[in-house]
């Protein structure tokens, strides 16, 4: 992981995906971050720390079992966000996160922000509608039980 100072890219990357737009509170301080195949993006920067907007790459996120055990439950390629449960609950969900091609990730200091942005009703509408979309995906895979069942889906 390593914190790229490029101006020029960090606002391309708010630009094409409106990410200032989701929010009220004006001059939120970004910053972008760039991780390499094969590591894992919530081992060192946790998603309790930082909300991650996933502007670019490729990544696996994996559910850990109080047994150790790791299930595959998404292969992602999209702008996506990380953080969002962790924003409310303040704790870390057990999913990790590992890089399959590089990633870029605009981040934002929970410790700074979290007090501001639980005021910010553009950004909370904007978590209820990610957190319901997870809710759907998590929903739809439960109700097929069988692993035909799974596969079908």
């Amino acid at each position: 992981m390593q914190e790229i100072f490029d101006e020029k890219l960090k606002n391309k990357y708010l630009k094409q995906y409106q990410i200032e737009k989701l929010f009220d509170t004006p001059n939120l301080e970004f910053r972008l971050y760039r991780y390499e195949v094969g590591e894992w993006m919530n081992v060192e920067r946790l998603t309790t720390k930082y909300l991650k907007f996933i502007v670019d790459g490729k990544w696996d996120i994996y559910s850990v079992d109080k047994n150790g055990r790791t299930f595959l439950i998404k292969h992602a390629d999209r702008f996506a966000l990380m953080g969002d449960v962790e924003f409310f609950e303040g704790v870390e969900t057990g999913n990790i996160q590992e890089v399959k091609e590089t990633v870029y990730s605009l981040e934002l200091s929970l410790d700074k922000y979290r007090k501001i942005l639980l005021n910010d009703n553009a950004f909370l509408r904007y978590l209820c509608r990610t957190m319901s979309q997870k809710m759907y995906s998590v929903m739809g895979k439960a109700l097929h039980e069988t692993l035909e069942e799974q596969l079908i889906h």
